[in-house]
């Protein structure tokens, strides 16, 4: 039948129930709780919440340690850090879809120390380009999505591979300047014209 007991149940050996456990009060465990079933589950039936915490370390759920506000794993637990409105990851983010932004003004921020010799923030693609807007990044030309190379950079130079319209003067600073056309054709020329007035050269009109 029933057993009941008032005060402390003391038992020195194991101790074997065919049925629930009821325990109105908190269960104090000196050891490992281990659970036999096929699909095992540790359910909170109440009106609030559950909360499962270590008072002087951390939890650890499979591989995922839990340290207060951090997550992460044995070797690394702090690489999620969790506050207010806030997620800061201390590592690498790899992400296999888009990365969407639903600020009314998003910002994408580099916060380097002022102190650092090397900072930078780069933004680059292992084997495409990036678009920026219409603009198109592949490694150092830019251009469309229809005319990807229209500028290529490289050291102190820089190569325009279409027309270049300028609504203001062409200044040339280089001590011994030179306009060159360097055109292999057979049949190029060079022309220097204005379509609706004169071509000054020095004094010459």
């Amino acid at each position: 039948g029933n057993t009941y007991a008032d005060g402390t149940l003391t038992v020195m050996g194991a101790a074997g129930m065919n049925n629930t456990l009821n325990v109105k009060l908190d269960a104090t465990l000196q050891s490992d709780m281990i659970m036999t079933a096929d699909s095992a589950a540790l359910t909170h039936s109440g009106a609030t919440g559950l909360t499962i915490k270590s008072t002087n370390a951390y939890v650890d759920v499979e591989s995922v340690r839990f340290t207060d506000n951090t997550i992460g794993i044995a070797a690394d637990p702090d690489l999620l850090t969790l506050t207010n409105a806030a997620l800061a990851v201390a590592g690498t983010l790899t992400v296999s879809d888009d990365v969407e932004l639903s600020e009314d003004a998003a910002v994408i921020t580099h916060t380097a120390p002022t102190t650092a010799t090397n900072a930078g923030l780069a933004i680059s693609s292992a084997n495409f380009h990036v678009d920026v807007e219409d603009v198109r990044f592949t490694n150092k030309q830019i251009g469309t999505t229809s005319d990807a190379d229209l500028i290529t950079l490289a050291d102190d130079a820089v190569a325009v591979a279409g027309t270049l319209t300028v609504s203001d003067d062409v200044k040339l600073s280089e001590a011994n300047a030179v306009i060159e056309h360097t055109s292999t054709d057979a049949a190029a020329s060079l022309t220097i014209k204005s379509s609706s007035g004169y071509v000054d050269v020095e004094s010459v009109r």
